[in-house]
């Protein structure tokens, strides 16, 4: 099978658009099939995946167009726009079906066009989306929402029969299906930390000391904000951890920065590591964790996912998390509820982690047999396989690539008409 994967944000071969588009492409190269993926105009290399520069702009930078006046003109450019830079593609590499990886409503829309335009009725390859930012509770979230249903109100008919949109997360698919009204799936999670080569893992000699970690690309939604004091709480209230944080100065405070390596010097048990990492990097320190500090505000995690939290269950890793969102969910599931915590404070959250610490070998012998139960249900061969469950019996016929060519070109000339009439519209 021909297998499409879309991601418009997939840039670097750093953070989570990367690492899941590498566990996605090795499963199905796995299972026997044929991928071409789509990234990017700025992609770089070092992924260890093949990606065609296909996209000019990721999905972060109209994710908040709030609907108004001038929306059904930015919805048209915005889907005009990815319609025009993956209609070739489509025509070339004539896939079965497409996986479009973390995106929008105008994503979503470009791409029916597209297929719409180079298929008969009804006989399209199926494309299945993932949509995992927040669709409800907060502004920029119904935006969002407004988006996606902006789609599924404009996708031909023939290809909304053969698409289907979901998340890795059964809670975030409920609050997405009640924001679109529209039903949404919810697909075992690709998010894996891969066991080490030389099979050690994360094991921890007795005595020494617990390992936690604050790991990710950080923002204000993330608790960055909270994290100085939770670890000054940490490392004078618990002699027996170790705590490692990331921190990158694109998304990080500066005074939240400089806050950190001031705790970090003359302390050996604090380590700042500025920055991205790359796959081989962040799964490297990823598996010496015991403990993954995840500080981030329950209101927005009720309709969004957390890769890290996945990623924590995989190895086996206990989870500090809030508490009646998306990650206590899957957490209580698999390691049970000690690590969770109530109000988004800098002493709920520390409290949280000191109740993780001093009952660590239960804990820790929770998640272990927790990982095992998560790898069996979940991973990206799990993923793979649902993914594929949704290609449609018939193979697509081969489409023109020619008039592909001219699609693109008339999908081009519309887009940027639309972009001209939403300035007008936004001067009114």
């Amino acid at each position: 099978m021909r297998v499409l994967y879309v991601d418009p944000s997939l840039e670097r071969p750093l953070g989570h658009h990367a690492n899941v588009t590498v566990n996605i492409v090795h499963a199905l190269h796995a299972l026997g099939h044929e991928v071409q993926v789509l990234g990017n105009g700025k992609a770089s290399a070092g992924l260890g995946v093949d990606v065609e520069r296909a996209f000019a702009k990721a999905v972060y930078s109209h994710l908040e167009v709030e609907p108004g006046a001038a929306f059904p003109a930015l919805a048209r450019y915005w889907a005009g726009r990815y319609e025009s830079e993956v209609l070739p593609y489509i025509a070339r590499f004539y896939p079965d079906l497409i996986y479009a990886n973390s995106i929008s409503g105008f994503v979503l829309a470009g791409l029916a066009d597209a297929v719409g335009k180079l298929y008969p009725a009804g006989q399209c390859p199926p494309i299945v989306g993932e949509f995992p930012f927040p669709s409800s509770g907060t502004k920029e979230a119904e935006w969002y929402a407004a988006q996606i249903r902006y789609a599924i109100e404009t996708m031909p008919e023939g290809v909304l029969a053969r698409t289907t949109l979901m998340t890795v997360n059964g809670r975030t698919a409920a609050r997405l299906g009640e924001a679109i009204e529209w039903p949404a799936a919810a697909f075992p999670s690709p998010y894996v930390v891969p066991a080490s080569p030389d099979a050690q893992g994360r094991e921890r000699a007795p005595g020494s000391p617990i390992r936690v970690g604050v790991l990710g690309h950080q923002a204000g939604h993330k608790g960055i904000l909270l994290v100085p004091d939770i670890l000054e709480t940490a490392l004078a209230e618990m002699p027996g951890v170790e705590v490692v944080v990331q921190v990158q100065e694109q998304d990080t405070d500066p005074a939240v920065r400089a806050r950190l390596h001031d705790l970090a010097k003359g302390n050996p048990r604090l380590e700042v590591i500025s920055g991205a990492l790359d796959k081989e990097e962040y799964d490297a320190l990823a598996r010496r964790l015991d403990v993954f500090l995840l500080p981030y505000d329950r209101k927005r995690y009720q309709s969004s996912i957390s890769g890290i939290c996945y990623e924590a269950l995989s190895n086996g890793g206990c989870v500090v998390c809030p508490d009646d969102s998306s990650l206590a969910d899957i957490v209580v599931k698999y390691q049970g509820d000690t690590g969770l915590f109530g109000e988004w404070t800098a002493r709920s959250i520390a409290d949280a982690l000191k109740r993780v610490v001093d009952d660590f070998e239960a804990v820790s012998e929770r998640a272990r047999e927790g990982q095992r139960h998560f790898l069996e249900e979940n991973g990206p061969v799990a993923f793979a396989r649902e993914l594929l469950a949704h290609a449609a019996p018939d193979a697509p016929r081969r489409p023109s690539v020619l008039r592909a060519l001219w699609l693109s070109k008339v999908a081009y000339l519309k887009f940027r008409c639309a972009r001209a009439l939403a300035r007008i519209m936004r001067r009114r």
